[in-house]
């Protein structure tokens, strides 16, 4: 085997876009390459929005849920007059999704375009980020995205149709 192909693409961490769309009702997301080629995505709905997701696979993405976790933990044993964290019960099912849509909003969730709100753009600030990463369904297809290994590898070969970034990073 080929070790090479054991590092991560660089797109992994600077991200892909991908097209969110309806399919057969439910929210999902492809690449603009995969909604022109594959069969499995006739049909889909496209909504005229995008995200720019990093892959899970970088490292910074499992230490930002344990950095969470532990100030949290910090803190909730300073309120309860406890010297050492660790003393504090498991994380819980709400503080494991909190860690989660924390480290996707700061790590995972780079960038989107085609979101609103009332009418009006909504821009993709940290406090957005962790507002829809919130939302179920949204945090699923996120994490969907950023779990499909073959679209970061697609995009640094050159096969996948990488939306051009946004010309102005000043919304954040």
């Amino acid at each position: 085997m080929d070790v090479g192909r054991l590092t991560l693409p660089p797109s992994a961490a600077e991200g892909v876009w991908f097209e969110l769309v309806l399919l057969a009702g439910a929210l999902s997301a492809a690449t603009e390459a995969e909604l022109r080629a594959d069969k499995e995505w006739e049909g889909a709905e496209r909504l005229g929005s995008a995200i720019l997701v990093s892959s899970s696979d970088v490292d910074e993405y499992q230490i930002a849920a344990q950095q969470w976790l532990k100030k949290h933990y910090a803190k909730a044993a300073q309120v309860h007059g406890r010297r050492n964290p660790q003393s504090m019960r498991l994380p819980d099912a709400e503080d494991s999704i909190e860690a989660q849509v924390r480290a996707l909003a700061e790590v995972i969730l780079r960038d989107w375009r085609g979101f609103e709100e009332d009418g009006a753009a909504l821009p993709c600030t940290p406090e957005n980020r962790l507002r829809m990463l919130r939302e179920p369904r949204f945090r699923k297809v996120v994490t969907a995205c950023a779990d499909d290994q073959a679209a970061f590898e697609e995009a640094d070969l050159g096969n996948s149709a990488r939306s051009p970034a946004p010309a102005s990073r000043s919304e954040r």
